[in-house]
């Protein structure tokens, strides 16, 4: 079933529309809420919280495709959700990343810590779009069209953020010297 399938059902009372939603959701939910938390408990509750704030809207049919899809909705109010624990907090964490591009990564396991310090360090240096963008599509794997509904952007604008995103770590990646330097003589 699709999400607007499994929200109908929901609102017209089926008692497996909501659990297949969570089942659907609650894996990528986390794995974003992650991203931007660092800290698996709070992720977890950040996640049940935004189900929880979704529930009224879902069970009284409030949930409308003008407003975006359920994937659209559901990540921009878990984004809001990690920005409220993150100003809760004292310090803000460092955010990371587990995949930067296709490129191969010249470090050893022993340098893994100082490389992911790296990511983490060049990802708060990036544009607060460049880096929700970029985090979407890694964390929670969503499509360019989701990305777009879920930041309020155009697709053509959430591809360009993410190019963008991703060359910036790459250039400042090799500039540390954890990605291999491109061959400057097959660009000659």
């Amino acid at each position: 079933m699709t999400d607007e399938e499994l929200i109908s059902s929901f609102a017209l009372g089926s008692g497996a529309a909501f659990p297949a939603l969570y089942a659907r959701y609650a894996d990528r939910g986390v794995r974003y809420a992650y991203s931007l938390l660092r800290d698996e408990d709070e992720s977890e509750e950040v996640v049940q919280e935004a189900f929880c704030r979704l529930l009224r809207p879902l069970r009284g049919g409030d949930v409308k495709p003008s407003l975006g899809g359920f994937s659209a909705i559901f990540f921009r109010t878990l984004r809001n959700l990690s920005i409220d624990v993150l100003r809760k907090r004292s310090h803000r964490q460092h955010l990371s990343l587990e995949a930067v591009g296709e490129e191969p990564l010249a470090r050893s396991v022993e340098s893994e810590a100082a490389m992911q310090q790296a990511v983490a360090q060049l990802m708060t240096g990036l544009s607060e779009n460049y880096r929700h963008a970029l985090e979407l599509k890694v964390n929670a794997n969503l499509s360019y069209d989701e990305i777009a509904e879920s930041l309020g952007a155009t697709h053509a604008q959430v591809r360009t953020w993410i190019f963008r995103a991703r060359r910036k770590l790459e250039e400042g990646l090799r500039a540390g010297g954890w990605l291999e330097q491109e061959c400057q003589e097959e660009h000659s």
